[in-house]
């Protein structure tokens, strides 16, 4: 077993006959062996990251079949990768959180040319240090 656009060999590819109770995995080399009696048979190649691929074949002697699968990855349209699950806002109670970006703290005025996280987050809404606030 191959990979058609790189010539990559699929490892752990199953290699079914159709008119048998025969399964097969490829080893580490794409390699499959299989021996069976003369005759007509359906072989299909499948893989989880290719598409299935079958061919027939009509034994009488020994024959080396090579297959050529093709990728599934090539045939996504659009992928999406989240970091946050979409309902995180529904399912966590995390009340008063605030994220901060890098870009957020870089763009908030340095003292002495240098970005002091502490003061980034005393500036932010709802946050006091220990010498402010109500000291009654």
């Amino acid at each position: 077993m191959k990979d058609s656009a790189s010539g990559e060999t699929i490892i752990g590819a199953t290699v079914t006959v159709s008119q048998t109770s025969r399964t097969i995995l490829t080893n580490q080399y794409g390699f499959y062996s299989v021996t069976l009696e003369g005759g007509e048979y359906d072989i299909s190649v499948s893989h989880v990251a290719y598409f299935t691929s079958s061919q027939k074949v009509s034994l009488s002697e020994n024959l080396q079949l090579d297959f050529l699968m093709n990728s599934r990855a090539a045939a996504l349209d659009e992928v999406v990768v989240y970091s946050r699950r979409r309902d995180a806002n529904v399912r966590d109670a995390q009340m008063g959180k605030i994220d901060l970006t890098i870009n957020q703290i870089r763009n908030i005025p340095a003292f002495l040319g240098e970005v002091d996280i502490l003061k980034t987050i005393q500036l932010l809404p709802g946050v006091q240090s220990a010498g402010e606030g109500n000291a009654g």
